[in-house]
């Protein structure tokens, strides 16, 4: 079974190459604190299920969004991401279901962000 929030493979239930499986969770974990990535926004968006779980950190880059625009979490569990908004505009984090808290991201803002699958909040 995998885990609930980075989705990373039960190393016990792996009859062969157990070390294999424990590399790439690893590197999972790694990718999930450390990954850097970015999204060139043109309007609004959503982050894919790998942008959201790979990256610790990730850069909206302008792709000229022409104005204020939202950007929906992928719909998962519980996970904490630092995002910037390179955008030139303001970028709202929602969740794509909708309802549940928002925030809000003003050209130039980093955060410190925690998505509990509803909700969006910012931790810094």
């Amino acid at each position: 079974m995998a885990s609930s929030h980075l989705q990373l493979v039960d190393a016990q239930g792996v009859t062969t190459q157990k070390s294999v499986t424990l590399d790439t969770n690893i590197d999972g974990l790694d990718k999930s604190m450390n990954g850097f990535s970015s999204k060139t926004i043109s309007g609004s968006d959503q982050l894919t299920e790998a942008e959201q779980r790979q990256n610790g950190f990730l850069e909206l880059l302008d792709g000229t969004p022409g104005g204020a625009f939202n950007l929906d979490m992928f719909d998962t569990n519980s996970i904490i991401m630092t995002m910037e908004n390179s955008t030139g505009q303001t970028a709202t984090v929602r969740n794509s279901a909708g309802g549940g808290t928002t925030v809000t991201l003003l050209d130039n803002d980093v955060k410190m962000i925690f998505y509990d699958g509803t909700n969006v909040k910012t931790l810094s």
